[in-house]
């Protein structure tokens, strides 16, 4: 087209030929700029998926392409251009930091962490500022190669004009959690002293008007970060005005409280606790006056701590030594001390150190520090003599005093252990420097006997109890009881004297030995005080004898006492032959003691007894269950156990011939006669003694008069109901006294047999039991016969129970209680069927057709219901 209007000649050619060149030209400047700007693309679209707090490290490379874009494109080289893509990396930068920030959220989170990531914003694009003016200081430096170096002359705040407005910003955001952060540390700070009750409460009054304050940052609807939005700024002023106020009052407190301190230990920590509060601006004015105190404070600590070590060196020059605590070893407890003075003048002088305050660099600091330096270089002093002095005596107390000997014998040839005490002295020294971090520096001798503290401590406690049963069996034997054991003491006499003269605390294989003497002379005093307790025993047992008469007198007749003479002699003789036995065993023991035979084991106790719950029952005999927490319990043996499950297996075997002989009633008993003579019948099943009817049967069978077996009962139709009235009283009363005088001669033969094998109390509690048992006897095989039942039973009853009651009671034998119990709840069982019996004849009675039946009836039941 260009050649056409060339060779045409057309006006438009001109305009033309301007227009391509100026397209070239654009095209080529295109090219030059995509080629160098590119890098600078690239690192942004980086920075652009970084985290905010990972973008400082980009921002030196950021700028160093910059400078390269600057140094080498042709067309980029210009001021506007590059003023402009520095503002686009600052845009860039500051969406970041808001999406960091998140403005919506800013104030409803934790102060502490919107404050770090303030101030990290803040920090970074400062930080970008720095770099920016750092780059534009080296342009000179290698970027223009082939041209003179052209350095950019454009002011600054034309570049960060807006990032500058966006960190002022983020300043006065700060400024408030910087309050926020300050003031939140109330909620955590208590006062003491006399007033520190009521300035707690002023501070717990602060701190929740600041938080009335604060609360409304949080309920702000704007962007607080947009600098062209102007509302934060208002809010920003109202919140100053209330800080005001509160600050006032702060600094009332704080002046308040550190008047009100004491000492420098108070008024240091007051200083922690407030912190940053105290530097606030009204607080600091009040404060800068007060300041000084606390130099004035530590100087008469100083000062105080002076007086007390002169008056402590003095002490020591008038008694000779340090005083120090009862529990500390000399040197150990005079250097505690100095460590103490200076621990009080150090941690204050360490405190001063890391206060970032105006006053540590005045004058008076300085003096005070010249104090410091004179106390503590005497402190140092004294400590440095104490040990060096220990340190050269030592050795050579360990090194004499180990080579000694581990026991010494004495004049009255009594022993003792040789350990001395000033190796004890040296453990103790050695045990209170560790705490002090100084064992590391003691003298090898003193660190080598610390190191064997566990085998020395176990040494020395061996020994001591050696010694003290050794010397314990010199004293407390007689020369009678010396002679049966010189043997023995001769050879544990020979192992000390090699100990003697062989061992001290330094030899090796000394454990051996002393725990052979230990085991020899342990053995030897066990024994030696075992037979000289049972002499004691004997002379007891025969003391009772000379201190308890035989015959006393009577208090009111004034004459002895000899109705029960025969009673007493046998007591006492009684009495006699067990104290005999008693000493027989025991000069027995002795004799086998003295020469050393072994004694024969004693029998294992008996196992204890065991608990179970107690059965309870109602009238119908039914299981009553037991409440919660009102349960009670009992105790008894295994063989018991047996003993009841055999009875509850007999009373099964009852119970089912309760059964076939209640069906055999069924087929001759009437509607009418049913329930009476069916009640009887079982009553008379139950009250039957099946042993009794085996032994017995022959015999009675033979008379004539024997009874017959429940079934042949049973099949008896045309008894009339009188005659099984008689029947049923005879075999009641007949089983219950044969029950009741079996027992009870059981129980007298038991008896007798105790007091053969009892003496003294035992013996007698068995003699009474034995003669219960036979007056129980004795009134059932005298009487039994002439007498009716009821008064039968009852007889066999009361021998009984007080046959059981004197056997329970003193415990004399087991198989006697037993049968007692047995025939006593017996008798009381056939006593309650008796009763059933009446009661059943009565209704019979009434039931009854004519007069004859009814008058036999009661005639039968007379003697059953006077009975029971």
């Amino acid at each position: 087209m260009g050649e056409i209007l060339e060779l045409t000649e057309s006006a438009y050619f001109p305009c033309f030929k301007t227009l391509f060149r100026n397209v070239v030209a654009a095209l080529t400047e295109v090219r030059d700029i995509c080629v160098y700007i590119k890098p600078v693309e690239e690192l942004m679209e980086h920075i652009g998926t970084l985290e905010f707090p990972d973008v400082a490290e980009m921002l030196p490379a950021v700028m160093h392409t910059v400078c390269l874009l600057w140094g080498n494109s042709r067309y980029y080289c210009t001021s506007p251009r590059i003023i402009l893509l520095i503002k686009e990396i600052s845009n860039q930068l500051i969406r970041q930091s808001s999406d960091c920030l998140d403005p919506s959220s800013l104030f409803q989170g934790e102060l502490d962490e919107a404050q770090e990531r303030v101030t990290m914003c803040i920090e970074t694009l400062q930080n970008f500022k720095e770099v920016f003016e750092e780059s534009r200081g080296n342009l000179g430096s290698g970027y223009f190669k082939n041209s003179e170096p052209v350095m950019w002359n454009f002011k600054s705040k034309i570049v960060f004009e807006r990032l500058n407005q966006y960190i002022e910003r983020l300043e006065k955001v700060q400024t408030v959690f910087d309050a926020g952060v300050e003031y939140s540390k109330l909620e955590k700070v208590e006062i003491g002293g006399l007033k520190g009750r009521i300035l707690g409460q002023k501070v717990e009054e602060l701190f929740e008007e600041f938080k009335n304050i604060f609360s409304g940052f949080t309920k702000i609807e704007y962007d607080p970060l947009n600098p062209d939005d102007r509302s934060f700024e208002k809010d920003e002023v109202v919140f100053k005005d209330n800080m005001k106020d509160l600050e006032g009052r702060l600094a009332a407190i704080i002046t308040q409280a550190f008047d009100d301190c004491a000492n420098f230990e108070s008024l240091s920590k007051l200083i922690q606790v407030a912190g940053s509060l105290m530097d606030r601006s009204i607080a600091k004015e009040d404060m800068k006056e007060r300041m000084p105190r606390v130099l004035e404070v530590y100087s008469k600590d100083l000062d105080v701590v002076k007086v007390i070590f002169d008056e402590y060196r003095e002490a020591k020059e008038e008694n000779g030594f340090y005083d120090v605590d009862c529990y500390f070893p000399p040197t150990a407890g005079a250097m505690t001390f100095v460590h103490k003075l200076r621990c009080r003048i150090q941690a204050p002088m360490e405190f001063f150190s890391e206060w970032e305050n105006p006053i540590v660099e005045t004058p008076d600091m300085e003096h005070v520090r010249h104090k410091y330096d004179e106390m503590k270089e005497k402190l140092d002093g004294l400590w440095d003599s104490l040990y060096s002095e220990w340190a050269a005596r030592v050795p050579n107390e360990v090194n004499t005093n180990l080579a000694k000997t581990l026991l010494t014998r004495h004049e009255d040839n009594t022993i003792s252990t040789n350990f001395a005490p000033e190796l004890v002295a040296a453990l103790r020294e050695c045990r209170y420097l560790q705490f002090l971090d100084l064992l590391d520096n003691v003298p090898a001798p003193a660190k080598e006997l610390f190191d064997r503290s566990e085998e020395l401590h176990l040494w020395v406690t061996t020994l001591n109890r050696i010694v003290e049963w050794y010397n314990e069996i010199l004293k407390r034997c007689i020369p009678v009881e010396f002679d049966l054991i010189r043997e023995e003491m001769n050879g544990i006499d020979n192992y000390i004297q090699e100990v003697q003269d062989k061992l001290n605390w330094k030899s090796d294989g000394v454990w051996p030995y002393v725990e052979n003497i230990r085991d020899l002379t342990r053995a030897l005093h066990g024994r030696v005080v075992q037979a000289q307790a049972n002499v004691e025993h004997i002379t007891g047992l025969l003391d009772n004898f000379a201190h308890i008469p035989l015959f006393e007198r009577d208090e009111k007749a004034g004459l002895l006492a000899l109705a029960d003479r025969t009673t007493r002699v046998n007591k006492r003789f009684t009495e006699v032959r067990a104290a005999a036995d008693q000493i027989h065993l025991k000069m027995d023991e002795n004799y086998k003691l003295f020469h050393n035979v072994p004694l024969e084991e004693p029998e294992p106790e008996a196992p204890p007894r065991k608990k179970r719950l107690k059965k309870r029952f109602d009238d119908d005999g039914n299981e009553i269950p037991w409440d919660e927490g009102e349960e009670e319990w009992e105790s008894y043996d295994e063989d018991e156990e047996g003993e009841e499950e055999h009875v509850e297996e007999e009373e099964e075997e009852e119970s089912s011939s309760e059964e076939s002989s209640e069906s055999s009633e069924e087929l001759w008993s009437s509607d009418s006669e049913m329930g009476g003579r069916k009640a009887v019948k079982e009553q008379a099943v139950e009250g039957w003694d099946f042993d009794t009817w085996a032994e017995d049967g022959d015999g009675q069978a033979e008379d004539g008069g024997g009874q017959e077996p429940p079934h042949a009962l049973a099949q008896t139709s045309t008894a009339p109901v009188e005659q099984e009235g008689e029947e049923e009283a005879e075999q009641v009363g007949g089983s219950a006294t044969g029950s009741a005088t079996g027992a009870a001669e059981g129980a007298a033969e038991d008896g007798e047999e105790a007091v053969e094998r009892l003496g003294g109390e035992e013996g007698s509690a068995a003699a009474r039991t034995s003669q219960a048992g036979s007056a129980a006897a004795s009134n059932q095989s005298g009487g039994s016969g002439a007498k009716p039942p009821a008064e039968q039973a009852e007889v066999g009853s009361s021998g009984a129970t007080e046959s059981v009651s004197a056997s329970i009671s003193l415990g004399v034998s087991k198989e006697a209680a037993r049968a007692a119990r047995a025939a006593r709840a017996f008798v009381s069982s056939q006593a309650e069927r008796g009763s059933a019996a009446s009661g059943l004849l009565s209704a019979a009675t009434k039931r009854s057709e004519t007069e004859s039946i009814r008058v036999s009836c009661q005639a039968a039941a007379a003697p059953l219901t006077a009975g029971f």
